[in-house]
């Protein structure tokens, strides 16, 4: 598993997000996920 990748923006990690949900790509959701107790992580809904 590699490092994970500095984004310029919070939409910038989002679309990564996203696109590793797609793919079905577990390592890359961890290496996206944040743990600290500050992180908010609201998923858009289906229809947006």
């Amino acid at each position: 598993m590699s490092k994970p990748a500095n984004f310029a923006a919070p939409e910038d990690v989002e679309q990564a997000f996203y696109e590793a949900v797609q793919k079905g790509d577990a390592d890359l959701l961890i290496l996206l996920w944040a743990e600290d107790e500050e992180t908010l992580c609201v998923h858009r809904p289906a229809f947006a």
